[in-house]
């Protein structure tokens, strides 16, 4: 994907991994069926408990993109 998208503009390597269904079905695989749920039960120190986030350097500065 890296060397495919080499010589392409942000806009275009935005369009080619949002297309690419292998990416996609990855990423499927880990989202829930539900789009949003409230969980009643607190999470404890044995339970996996994890989102994810993206960090993005745009114009000289760093955003955090956050999956929650």
């Amino acid at each position: 994907m890296r060397n495919f998208t080499a010589g392409m503009d942000p806009n275009d390597k935005g369009m080619v991994i949002g297309n690419s269904e292998i990416i996609r079905n990855v990423h499927n695989s880990f989202a829930k069926a539900e789009p949003i749920t409230y969980e009643s039960k607190k999470a404890t120190e044995k339970d996996d408990v994890f989102h994810f986030i993206s960090y993005v350097p745009f114009h000289g500065r760093l955003y955090e993109l956050d999956g929650l």
